[in-house]
């Protein structure tokens, strides 16, 4: 309330008031982590990419549209989401319409059906999809309904439905021709999912994470070194009030994202056996204190990626794509997995980061997309055998 003797501040002067309160309110309020859907990703050799127009480009390990892998093909059109699998070749996208699409592998039944060789045109999955993770060889699909799927040959980290899930028939919920009896309702109420090939992550819309699989090294976070083959809730109790914005999961290693830009890890400890104080394995989430302020993060196979809020691109870990941006001898691409590199930066204006096993792709956001690390594969949209220390620029074709 404004004192009788002050004079009272005009309209124009009020209103310039409320600006400026809403703009200090913005700067305050902690920023959002990037959507957990982007237009980049990357898998084992694999690298993917949809344009301004919802065009998906594949390109790397065993191209599968027949093409030359060194060079990025059209897949499908009016596509939202993409992800590559980290274990056999399988990338799966979701159209427009909320339609969960496959191509590649189906050895383990990743497909819908068990087959040898690959699929090289896409085949549609299943219908009201809103979230995608293709996982090792187990893929994870989240419905228009929060509920979480999964198909194909058992594994560690496939997992089996809630003992209180409802006994109904998946196929009667989620109705699919010919699709395997092995579709499995394993959860509901599920935003965010993320698997690896030893166990899976999956994030509830209350913020409760749940967790299952192996559990040799920690990687459940329940405190325990417990199998588990249903899910289980992981021990948030270190984070205190943060919210989980993002989940990763990585064979023996599990992290999160917290809506103040920490991330959290837990499991066998590849990504950070240097930090101070850390023993392993660990059974709950420890806070990585070398880095801050991120937007977002993904894992390699023994690299981690971090993109800040201010849209820098920093690198960590003991992997081959560490060596991009140095100007090392060839032998310094070989991996040391038992020395850490703490974070360091990388490059700045990027709006979105994608990892494979050892090639990083990121976006800039100017729209120019860079690949570096190895390209054994051709996924760094160069004949394969070359390797890039430097930031290549991806030319998608018009």
């Amino acid at each position: 309330m404004f004192h009788p003797s002050l004079p009272i501040p005009s309209f124009p002067t009020l209103s310039l008031i409320r600006l400026l309160a809403f703009f200090c309110l913005i700067l305050w309020l902690p920023a959002r982590a990037a959507p957990p859907w982007g237009h980049i990703d990357a898998g084992n050799g694999t690298s993917l990419a949809i344009d301004p127009a919802g065009q998906l480009w594949s390109w790397g390990k065993d191209q599968l549209k027949g093409n030359n892998a060194s060079h990025p093909v059209p897949v499908a059109k009016n596509v939202v989401m993409a992800r590559a699998a980290k274990g056999e070749t399988a990338l799966y996208f979701i159209t427009k319409d909320h339609t969960l699409w496959g191509m590649g592998s189906s050895q383990y039944g990743q497909l819908g059906l068990k087959a040898s060789g690959f699929i090289l045109e896409p085949v549609m999955l299943l219908p009201h999809i809103v979230f995608i993770d293709a996982g090792h060889d187990t893929p994870f699909a989240i419905d228009e309904q929060g509920r979480l799927w999964t198909w194909g040959e058992p594994g560690p980290a496939k997992g089996k439905a809630v003992p209180s899930a409802s006994p109904a028939s998946a196929t009667a919920v989620l109705p699919v021709p010919a699709f395997p009896a092995a579709l499995v309702n394993i959860a509901d109420d599920i935003v965010y999912v993320s698997s690896a090939f030893s166990h899976t992550l999956a994030l509830k819309k209350d913020g409760t994470l749940l967790a299952w699989g192996d559990n040799q090294n920690g990687e459940l976070g329940d405190g325990t070194l417990i199998p588990r083959q249903h899910p289980v809730k992981t021990d948030l109790s270190a984070l205190g009030s943060r919210k989980i914005v993002k989940i990763a999961a990585r064979a023996g290693e599990s992290f999160a994202l917290a809506d103040d830009g920490t991330v959290w890890n837990w499991g066998e400890g590849w990504a950070v056996p240097a930090e101070p104080g850390r023993t392993f394995p660990c059974v709950r989430p420890e806070r990585i204190v070398s880095i801050d302020h991120v937007r977002d993060f993904t894992p390699g196979w023994g690299h981690l990626l971090f993109l800040k809020r201010d849209g820098t691109v920093w690198i960590a870990g003991t992997g081959l794509p560490l060596n991009a941006g140095r100007d090392d001898p060839e032998s310094a691409f070989v991996e040391k997995p038992f020395r850490w590199f703490p974070p360091r930066p990388l490059l700045s204006g990027a709006a979105e980061i994608a990892s494979g096993h050892n090639h990083i792709l990121i976006l800039k956001k100017d729209g120019t997309l860079l690949a570096m690390g190895t390209n054994s594969e051709g996924e760094l949209g160069r004949e394969s055998g070359t390797r890039a220390r430097h930031p290549l620029t991806v030319t998608l074709p018009r």
